[in-house]
């Protein structure tokens, strides 16, 4: 009768080298890793880079909208953002002058 676990697909170890200075030489190694890949993450986590990919990537996004795929403009998305835009302004002005 099946006791219904899954197989281990857990990946085998290294083998730890038995001479003292290869281990030594394996210890700098991965902590020579370590240390980049917290450099890395420190880096990717700044606010000031976030900014920028949220910028880039919002960038990215308004140009695939606004440009065809042969890199001409979209003229007529062009036009309905910029007749939502006169919209918006205009109820804008229109409940500012409103009592």
């Amino acid at each position: 009768m099946s006791t219904g676990h899954a197989a281990s697909t857990t990946p085998p170890k290294p083998e730890i080298p038995s001479d003292p200075s290869d281990i030594e030489r394996e210890i700098a190694l991965r902590q020579a890793r370590l240390a980049a890949t917290v450099d890395e993450l420190t880096t990717r986590l700044t606010p000031k880079d976030i900014a920028r990919r949220s910028s880039e990537g919002a960038r990215a996004k308004a140009d695939a909208a606004l440009r065809a795929e042969d890199g001409s403009l979209r003229v007529e998305r062009i036009a309905a953002v910029g007749a939502a835009l006169a919209a918006v302004l205009g109820y804008l002005a229109w409940r500012r002058t409103r009592p």
